[in-house]
């Protein structure tokens, strides 16, 4: 079989398509460098999410009640300390980045 001929309008303004394409790479490279450190973060929060739920799968049943409260009492107890949640934040943040780096 022949090959069919490109489309006139592909054929007649292929250096204004090159240039878009560029111009789209281009803009897709720099949004992902912008927005890696987000990625990492997130990817890091699912792996963190997904050890999490193992670990409670993995717990026997009759030990989760404890291992709840205990849990329940160092939320409070985060909550009450001046700037807590705050640090609770920025150091879950930089174990889901550790933890998200390829």
């Amino acid at each position: 079989m022949a090959r069919r001929p490109l489309p006139r309008i592909l054929s007649s303004g292929s250096a204004s398509i090159t240039r878009s394409r560029e111009i789209a790479r281009t803009a897709a490279d720099s949004a992902t460098d912008v927005l890696h450190p987000l990625i990492t973060v997130v990817r890091g929060l699912r792996l963190l999410a997904v050890s999490g739920r193992q670990k409670w799968v993995a717990t026997p049943k009759e030990r989760r009640g404890p291992k709840l409260l205990l849990g329940a009492a160092c939320v409070l107890v985060v909550a009450l300390v001046p700037y807590g949640p705050i640090l609770t934040l920025v150091t879950v943040m930089g174990a889901a980045a550790w933890k998200g780096r390829e």
